[in-house]
């Protein structure tokens, strides 16, 4: 809801960022079956994570606000491939 503000609508950021408030957790958590996961963690942070499906699709890659620019998303990706 920060990063890409000016390239998506809110109901885009919203379908795919929903405010913690509507969040189904079974539902988000579910979404990880079946799926690698690459996780970057910082001072036990939540700094990125991305996700890779068995047929080499990446579904969601995600970094945070706060650490777009140090080489997370780089360091994810690289992972990935």
């Amino acid at each position: 809801h920060t990063v890409n503000a000016n390239d998506y609508t809110s109901e885009q950021l919203n379908a795919w960022a929903p405010p913690l408030e509507t969040w189904d957790m079974e539902k988000w958590e579910a979404s990880f079956q079946n799926k690698i996961v690459f996780i970057v963690e910082e001072n036990q942070k939540l700094a990125g994570f991305g996700e890779l499906e068995n047929n080499g699709h990446i579904d969601r890659f995600y970094i945070h606000k706060d650490y777009v620019g140090l080489g997370i998303g780089t360091l994810i990706y690289d992972q990935i491939g």
